[in-house]
């Protein structure tokens, strides 16, 4: 009872019958980041990277980082929130590269 759960069923979703039930999305592995929230995705890849509108830009070739600083703020905020709740969940351990 005291276990939170976060998963998705996704099933409807790969079938084709609906939309995928995430709006947001966020990834860590080593000094790779991205955060994704609705149609927009962050991304920093050891310092390189930046943020990109998926909606008009999916090849993502476009960084909008310098002319949308408040959307940038919004997705590492997202992210480092994220962060602080994946660092206190369990497993703890050996486990932490998520």
């Amino acid at each position: 009872a005291d276990v939170a759960l976060d998963g998705y069923d996704w099933w409807p979703a790969i079938r084709g019958e609906s939309p995928s039930p995430r709006t947001e999305m966020f990834w860590q592995r080593r000094n790779l980041v991205a955060a994704r929230v609705g149609a927009w995705k962050w991304v920093d890849m050891d310092g390189r990277g930046g943020l990109y509108d998926l909606a008009t830009d999916v090849g993502e070739t476009r960084d909008r980082s310098g002319t949308h600083p408040e959307l940038l703020a919004k997705l590492k905020a997202r992210y480092h929130n994220w962060l602080d709740t994946m660092s206190a969940a369990e497993p703890r351990g050996p486990f932490r590269d998520y």
